[in-house]
Protein backbone atom coordinates (compact mmCIF):
# COMPACT_ATOMS: atom_id res chain seq x y z
CA UNK A 1 0.00 0.00 0.00
CA UNK A 2 1.39 3.24 -0.55
CA UNK A 3 1.21 6.78 0.79
CA UNK A 4 -1.70 7.61 -0.64
CA UNK A 5 -3.75 4.79 -0.27
CA UNK A 6 -3.13 4.91 3.50
CA UNK A 7 -4.14 8.52 3.72
CA UNK A 8 -6.92 7.99 1.87
CA UNK A 9 -7.77 5.18 4.31
CA UNK A 10 -7.10 6.77 7.48
CA UNK A 11 -9.51 9.39 6.14
CA UNK A 12 -12.29 7.44 5.32
CA UNK A 13 -12.01 5.39 8.22
CA UNK A 14 -12.30 9.32 10.71
CA UNK A 15 -15.30 9.95 8.02
CA UNK A 16 -17.29 6.74 9.01
CA UNK A 17 -16.27 6.90 12.16
CA UNK A 18 -17.70 10.27 12.58
CA UNK A 19 -20.53 9.52 10.82
CA UNK A 20 -21.57 6.75 12.84
CA UNK A 21 -21.11 8.97 16.08
CA UNK A 22 -23.11 11.38 14.94
CA UNK A 23 -26.14 8.51 13.83
CA UNK A 24 -25.65 7.23 17.28
CA UNK A 25 -26.00 10.78 19.22
CA UNK A 26 -29.13 11.50 17.40
CA UNK A 27 -30.86 8.01 17.96
CA UNK A 28 -29.67 8.60 22.03
CA UNK A 29 -31.43 12.32 21.48
CA UNK A 30 -34.58 11.40 20.00
CA UNK A 31 -35.04 7.87 22.59
CA UNK A 32 -34.52 10.57 25.38
CA UNK A 33 -36.82 12.87 24.03
CA UNK A 34 -40.04 10.25 23.66
CA UNK A 35 -38.94 8.77 26.91
CA UNK A 36 -39.27 12.45 28.85
CA UNK A 37 -42.38 13.59 26.47
CA UNK A 38 -43.62 9.83 28.00
CA UNK A 39 -42.65 10.87 31.32
CA UNK A 40 -44.34 14.26 31.41
CA UNK A 41 -47.57 12.73 30.39
CA UNK A 42 -47.75 11.23 33.61
CA UNK A 43 -48.24 7.30 32.96
CA UNK A 44 -44.72 6.04 33.96
CA UNK A 45 -44.00 7.56 37.41
CA UNK A 46 -46.15 6.97 40.08
CA UNK A 47 -46.57 10.48 42.27
CA UNK A 48 -47.61 12.10 45.23
CA UNK A 49 -45.28 15.25 45.21
CA UNK A 50 -44.14 14.52 41.85
CA UNK A 51 -40.88 14.34 43.12
CA UNK A 52 -39.87 11.06 42.33
CA UNK A 53 -41.17 11.36 38.43
CA UNK A 54 -38.76 14.64 38.85
CA UNK A 55 -36.26 12.30 39.36
CA UNK A 56 -36.30 10.45 36.75
CA UNK A 57 -34.54 11.19 33.02
CA UNK A 58 -31.59 10.07 30.44
CA UNK A 59 -28.14 11.28 30.14
CA UNK A 60 -26.43 10.84 26.82
CA UNK A 61 -22.60 10.73 27.40
CA UNK A 62 -20.20 10.94 24.61
CA UNK A 63 -16.33 10.27 25.69
CA UNK A 64 -18.11 11.54 29.20
CA UNK A 65 -19.60 14.72 28.15
CA UNK A 66 -23.34 14.89 29.51
CA UNK A 67 -26.24 15.56 27.37
CA UNK A 68 -29.15 15.56 29.83
CA UNK A 69 -32.59 14.96 29.09
CA UNK A 70 -34.80 15.79 32.21
CA UNK A 71 -38.68 16.26 32.59
CA UNK A 72 -40.23 20.22 33.46
CA UNK A 73 -40.32 20.32 37.13
CA UNK A 74 -43.34 18.94 38.58
CA UNK A 75 -43.26 19.34 42.58
CA UNK A 76 -44.18 22.06 44.33
CA UNK A 77 -42.23 20.88 47.29
CA UNK A 78 -39.95 18.64 48.52
CA UNK A 79 -40.13 15.07 49.51
CA UNK A 80 -41.01 15.42 53.19
CA UNK A 81 -38.14 12.76 53.84
CA UNK A 82 -36.57 13.13 57.22
CA UNK A 83 -34.44 14.49 58.55
CA UNK A 84 -33.81 16.09 55.13
CA UNK A 85 -36.35 17.02 52.70
CA UNK A 86 -35.23 16.43 48.94
CA UNK A 87 -36.65 17.59 45.57
CA UNK A 88 -36.44 15.32 42.98
CA UNK A 89 -34.68 17.35 39.97
CA UNK A 90 -31.80 17.77 42.73
CA UNK A 91 -31.47 14.49 43.10
CA UNK A 92 -31.59 13.79 39.09
CA UNK A 93 -28.84 16.37 38.86
CA UNK A 94 -26.76 14.76 40.90
CA UNK A 95 -26.96 11.31 39.42
CA UNK A 96 -26.58 12.80 36.44
CA UNK A 97 -23.26 14.34 36.66
CA UNK A 98 -22.15 11.16 38.31
CA UNK A 99 -21.73 9.89 35.41
CA UNK A 100 -19.44 11.91 33.74
CA UNK A 101 -16.86 9.51 35.40
CA UNK A 102 -18.20 6.75 35.31
CA UNK A 103 -19.71 6.78 31.51
CA UNK A 104 -16.82 8.59 30.00
CA UNK A 105 -15.63 6.21 26.98
CA UNK A 106 -17.79 5.75 24.24
CA UNK A 107 -21.46 6.58 23.97
CA UNK A 108 -23.69 5.81 26.74
CA UNK A 109 -27.55 6.04 26.66
CA UNK A 110 -28.39 6.14 30.09
CA UNK A 111 -31.99 6.04 32.16
CA UNK A 112 -32.00 7.41 35.42
CA UNK A 113 -35.48 5.64 36.75
CA UNK A 114 -35.80 7.60 40.11
CA UNK A 115 -33.16 9.34 41.65
CA UNK A 116 -34.81 9.43 44.55
CA UNK A 117 -34.06 7.13 48.03
CA UNK A 118 -37.48 5.46 47.85
CA UNK A 119 -37.12 5.02 44.71
CA UNK A 120 -36.94 1.08 44.49
CA UNK A 121 -39.53 0.62 47.32
CA UNK A 122 -41.92 2.49 45.15
CA UNK A 123 -40.91 0.31 42.37
CA UNK A 124 -41.35 -2.73 44.11
CA UNK A 125 -45.13 -1.72 44.59
CA UNK A 126 -46.06 -0.35 40.94
CA UNK A 127 -43.31 -1.72 39.04
CA UNK A 128 -42.11 1.31 36.87
CA UNK A 129 -39.00 0.67 36.39
CA UNK A 130 -39.72 -2.22 33.87
CA UNK A 131 -42.67 0.15 32.38
CA UNK A 132 -39.38 2.72 31.68
CA UNK A 133 -36.80 0.13 30.66
CA UNK A 134 -39.63 -1.57 27.61
CA UNK A 135 -40.55 2.02 26.78
CA UNK A 136 -36.78 2.85 26.66
CA UNK A 137 -35.69 -0.44 24.17
CA UNK A 138 -39.09 -0.07 22.57
CA UNK A 139 -37.67 3.96 21.67
CA UNK A 140 -34.43 2.82 20.88
CA UNK A 141 -34.90 0.03 18.69
CA UNK A 142 -37.80 2.26 16.15
CA UNK A 143 -35.29 4.73 16.26
CA UNK A 144 -32.61 2.45 14.71
CA UNK A 145 -35.13 0.91 12.53
CA UNK A 146 -35.86 4.72 11.45
CA UNK A 147 -32.15 5.75 11.14
CA UNK A 148 -31.51 7.43 7.35
CA UNK A 149 -27.88 6.50 6.77
CA UNK A 150 -27.67 9.26 4.13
Amino acid sequence: MNSNDSIFKAGIEAYVAKFVEAKVLQIGTDTAHEIIRRIEDGNFVPHQTFNLQDSTGVGVYNNGVLHSYVPRQSAMEPNPSKPNPKWGWEELEKALASGTSKYNEGIWIVLFGGSMPYAAQVNEKWGYHGKLIKLAVRELFENIHQMDLE
